[in-house]
């Protein structure tokens, strides 16, 4: 990191004196412990965000990309406040942002006296040539197969193996444990060692392309291949299931403006996966098991339809969602869910959650033998201190038995971390 400053400032460590003058820092020698000349800026306001490519590319919208994916790495806009060792931190996470060879910082003050910072990147030698790359372009560097002036064409091919095995299941009394369950199918696993194999294969195509310079259309395909053999927990039919995971289409339009502030708009819909409040609420939104096999590998991930859109600003969100999710045809419930969700971080590490989430279409038979409806405040609160470590967890439940039936809870979450980079 360097440092530039406007200002006259003195500092005092111990004997060590630095001065900050037009001419940048000057330090005396220190015989005793000191401040970094960066701790003086520590919890002071960012005013400004630049990001600048030191060796620009000639395809302008790789530079764009880049740009914009490493300031979304960073996560530091106008009004939040400066920490060295946060900033240190998620700047090497801009690192390892592809086509970047090196990002480095420097630190001055704006018009209003908050810190601008200038984060400088370096972009690697095959990315400064500006010619399309990939396997459509070049022959190489699979999976991307086609990166050429924002047209970005990716293959996807991934695969797990998994054994798994398990001594005494449901206690050694399946008959008792399962008596009913839809999920049985031939000889569940029970006394004794049982043992299976799962796996499951997946491939597909993503790929995003410019309309406008500020306008993107994306969408992605994927089909997936699951197979199970031996005493699983509900069978012991060996099975294997070939249908499609990911089909979906959308768009995203959005601007930075000059001091950094990042917004835009992002609507898709289709076959995808879904999360809510980073999979706190809503983390899996398809079934695994039974005729579509690989259970404890949990390879399915996309719901049968998503419709969402996002409008956010900064680190904050605002998106409206519908869901239906992909159950297993013996379980389907045809539950469908639409809901709101407002996420704002105020601070460093901080996420404040306002959602509406859990409206239920087509589900009624599950809430009508509840007499009355609960609304839910949850505060979640995980901090680090040397190694990870989750402080405290509160949930506080207030059953409303004035609700009718039917009515819409609400649950409102205040959870936050310390940044890995205070870890000792």
């Amino acid at each position: 990191m360097r440092i530039r400053s406007t200002w006259l400032a003195g500092i005092c460590a111990g004997v060590g004196i630095a001065v900050g003058s037009l001419s940048g820092f000057v330090a005396t020698p220190a015989v005793a412990q000191s401040f970094s000349p960066s701790d003086v800026f520590a919890g002071l306001p960012i005013e400004q965000v630049v990001i600048v490519i030191a060796n620009p590319s000639a395809d302008t919208a790789l530079n764009d990309r880049v740009s914009d994916t490493v300031r979304r790495r960073l996560a530091l806009f106008p009004g939040s406040s400066y920490s060295a060792d946060r900033t240190n931190f998620v700047l090497a996470q801009a690192r390892r942002v592809p086509d970047v060879a090196k990002a480095d910082y420097t630190i001055g003050f704006g018009e209003r006296d908050g810190l601008v910072l200038t984060i400088t990147v370096t972009l690697t030698d095959g990315a400064t040539k500006g010619a399309a790359r990939g396997v459509l372009a070049d022959g190489s560097g699979f999976p991307v197969l086609y990166d050429n002036n924002g047209t970005y064409l990716r293959a996807r091919l991934e695969g797990m193996a998994l054994y798994y095995a398990n001594n005494n299941a449901w206690f050694g009394h399946p008959a008792e444990m399962l008596t009913g369950n839809p999920l049985v199918e031939g000889t569940p696993a029970g006394k004794g060692f049982n043992d299976w194999v799962e796996t499951y294969v997946v491939a597909g195509l993503s790929g995003i392309t410019p309309v406008t310079d500020k306008f993107y259309v994306y969408g992605a395909g994927s089909v997936m291949l699951t197979a199970s053999a031996g005493q699983e927990l509900f069978t012991d039919t060996t099975r294997s299931y070939f249908g499609v995971e990911d089909a979906y289409a959308g768009f995203i339009v959005g601007d930075t403006t000059a001091s950094g502030n990042r917004y835009g708009l992002n609507v898709s819909g289709g076959r995808q996966r879904f999360t809510l409040a980073n999979a706190f609420l809503i983390a899996n939104t398809a079934a695994n098991g039974q005729e579509r096999a690989a259970l404890q590998a949990n390879a399915r991930w996309a719901a049968d339809m998503v419709g969402l859109a996002q409008l956010f600003w900064n680190g904050n969100k605002l998106e409206a969602f519908y869901v239906n999710p992909d159950e297993l045809p013996v379980l389907d419930t045809k539950t469908e869910i639409v809901g709101v969700n407002l996420e704002l971080k105020p601070l460093a590490g901080l996420m404040v959650m306002v959602g509406q989430p859990m409206a239920m279409v087509n589900a009624v038979s599950l809430v009508q033998p509840f007499a009355s409806v609960m609304r839910s405040v949850k505060v979640r609160l995980s901090t680090t201190v040397g190694v990870p470590l989750m402080v405290a967890m509160v949930a506080v439940t207030a059953l409303l038995s004035t609700k009718p039936v039917g009515s819409v809870p609400m649950s409102v979450q205040l959870y936050g971390a310390v940044p890995p980079a205070a870890k000792s």
